[in-house]
């Protein structure tokens, strides 16, 4: 995979950025689209469900249940 290292304010830009971030040439030709990851709210999201109360399973556990749904 090819890596392209970002300035300091380049990378900031993208940091800040709301949503969907248009990568350009010089010349305005647009090369990609980069979005955020996960938003803040994703994130925030996530972590209050983690702290949650309730049964979890590991993964070789829904992996387990998954194959055994196939033999049926």
């Amino acid at each position: 995979m090819t890596q392209i290292v970002l300035t300091d304010e380049q990378a900031a830009a993208l940091i800040a950025s709301q949503g969907k971030v248009r990568l350009c040439d010089s010349g305005g030709k647009t090369l990609a689209l980069a979005e955020p990851i996960f938003s803040d709210e994703e994130i925030a999201e996530a972590r209050r469900r983690a702290a949650a109360p309730g049964v979890w399973y590991t993964t070789e556990e829904v992996l387990a249940h998954l194959h055994s749904l196939d033999s049926k």
